[in-house]
């Protein structure tokens, strides 16, 4: 059978090319395999850290680290390591119960 040239009116096709076309339409192909890459992690470290992201004082960063956000740190002596989308998370269920 001959190959259908992509500019071949579709008039033109016979009754077994038409079904070869729709055919090749339908068929299965093979999935691709899409590799989902985990979420990555962002984090932010210190006091500084924390002042940057919620844009607040050294002392109201204390305050924050010590109570609202604490289970988004992780502090190994003077080392703090805090999860920054947990830690904005816990903020924002803190401001709801406050208001």
């Amino acid at each position: 059978m001959e190959k259908i040239k992509s500019d071949t009116p579709l008039m033109m096709l016979t009754v077994s090319q038409f079904q070869t076309l729709v055919a090749s339409c339908f068929a299965e192909k093979p999935e691709s395999k899409v590799q989902v890459q985990p979420p990555v992690k962002r984090y932010v470290y210190g006091l500084k850290g924390i002042c940057d992201l919620f844009g607040c004082a050294h002392s109201t960063a204390q305050h924050l680290k010590d109570n609202v956000i604490t289970k988004a740190v992780s502090q190994n002596g003077r080392k703090i390591m805090v999860d920054v989308d947990l830690a904005l998370q816990l903020f924002q269920e803190n401001k709801t119960h406050n208001t």
